[in-house]
């Protein structure tokens, strides 16, 4: 399901006029819908998790899909939130894949924001930023067992998620868990959508577009502000990760082509209105440059 202005429309034709709670059942696509006429219609809604998928379900912001373009709208927060760990677990492996692919994304994003603070004096909150941190310390700490679907490692994934949406609606923005690597997986989801195609799973995407962002900043380590290169690890670090939870770690191994990847290396930041490494990059007029390396790195020249 594509969470666009079909699917939001459904949901309030099928919405009766005296209805005074919703309840979605499912992740992401139906979580942001629902989430987003919630918003609208002042109808408090429920959210049932089955899958530990994506950092959303705690969050304000209903990312959905309008004339082709992906919009992050400002909603609401869910009145409640259900998720059930023996259910999680169960979710189809490429949503668990999926889950800890966003939750992998924060390690640049957090990154990305340090690089702000430093260049444009943005705001940053060190409470979320420790919060986080120590989220993704025990998730990846549990990244193997992850295949196997063990409790323990589910409950982490779980927390890192829901901790990071907590985050988000304590600063008001995404920041503490999306930037670059998130501007390629909307840059890529566009694109399909453009041709009549279906998209990769959201985090899928935004977990093989993490050591791509992670080259940036060893690109550009020359002129990064002091100890922001520090808070990003080498990209082969990153890709081990997502090898250690079973997850797909380059964008080739989703099927994303040499020619879409590189013009989102070159376009990409243009998604958001967000500052990022490759925005840092462009502005000191190595982005093309950079773009076709780690293209021929992937890819092959």
């Amino acid at each position: 399901m594509i969470p666009d202005e079909s699917v939001v429309g459904r949901i309030l034709e099928e919405q009766e006029l005296d209805v005074s709670l919703m309840v979605a059942v499912g992740s992401g696509s139906l979580n942001d819908s629902v989430k987003y006429v919630s918003s609208r219609t002042k109808v408090p809604y429920i959210i049932v998790c089955t899958a530990p998928s994506m950092d959303g379900y705690v969050a304000d912001g209903a990312p959905l899909i309008c004339n082709g373009y992906k919009y992050s709208y400002p909603a609401c927060l869910a009145y409640g939130v259900v998720g059930d760990t023996d259910i999680m677990k169960e979710a189809p492996m490429e949503l668990i894949h999926a889950g800890f692919g966003d939750v992998v994304g924060k390690i640049t994003a957090l990154a990305d924001w340090d690089l702000s603070v430093k260049v444009n004096d943005e705001y940053r909150c060190e409470t979320c930023v420790e919060l986080v941190q120590r989220a993704l310390d025990k998730c990846f700490g549990q990244a193997e067992a992850l295949k196997e679907r063990n409790d323990e490692a589910t409950l982490y994934l779980i927390e890192a998620l829901t901790l990071t949406g907590v985050a988000m609606g304590l600063v008001n923005i995404s920041r503490p868990a999306s930037s670059a690597e998130h501007m390629l997986s909307h840059y890529w989801e566009m694109d399909y959508i453009a041709r009549g195609m279906t998209p990769i799973h959201h985090g899928t995407q935004v977990g093989v577009a993490t050591p791509v962002i992670a080259m940036f900043f060893e690109e550009m380590a020359d002129l990064l502000p002091e100890g922001t290169g520090a808070l990003c690890p080498p990209h082969e670090e990153i890709e081990e990760l997502l090898r250690k939870a079973g997850c797909p770690v380059t964008p080739k191994d989703i099927g994303i082509d040499r020619d879409l990847f590189h013009r989102s290396l070159i376009e990409g930041y243009k998604v958001r209105p967000r500052y990022s490494v490759m925005e840092f990059a462009k502005a000191h007029g190595r982005l093309e440059e950079i773009a076709d390396k780690i293209t021929n790195t992937i890819y092959g020249e």
